[in-house]
């Protein structure tokens, strides 16, 4: 049962039960993203994320067009990727972005945390083979 568990202008999260899984699906909004929403919705993320605690998380990044700058890749360390490893998240499978400014920041916003947390991040380009990486 997939199930809207929240919603903005920027980023909906779907939680999906039988897979203990949650779907981050990104909007081409981002694009007028601030460092101030970034962090915003990063906060939302958490929140649900320590709500429902998802062991496995697909982040649909291919509408995704925000740019994170170096600062928000540390802010990033701290304040999701540690409260995500803490919550339960184990994988974390990430879809390309389009835009390759954003997907050379996501890889670099994710690859920032891989010594301070357990969380095991693929990427693809197939949501299907993103969705079979994260459930076997």
């Amino acid at each position: 049962m997939e199930r809207e568990v929240f919603r903005n202008e920027f980023l909906s999260i779907d939680y999906i039960k039988p897979n203990n899984f949650a779907k981050l699906n990104w909007k081409k909004n981002t694009s007028n993203a601030s460092a101030l929403d970034f962090k915003q919705w990063n906060i939302n993320l958490i929140k649900k994320i320590e709500e429902y605690k998802p062991s496995l998380l697909l982040s649909d990044n291919r509408d995704y067009l925000f740019t994170i700058f170096p600062e928000l890749q540390e802010w990033s360390v701290e304040n999701v990727f540690i409260p995500m490893s803490k919550a339960g998240v184990r994988k974390l499978a990430m879809l390309v972005s389009s835009d390759i400014f954003a997907q050379v920041s996501l890889e670099q916003f994710a690859d920032e945390s891989q010594d301070d947390t357990d969380i095991d991040t693929k990427y693809f380009e197939n949501i299907i083979e993103a969705e079979n990486w994260l459930i076997r």
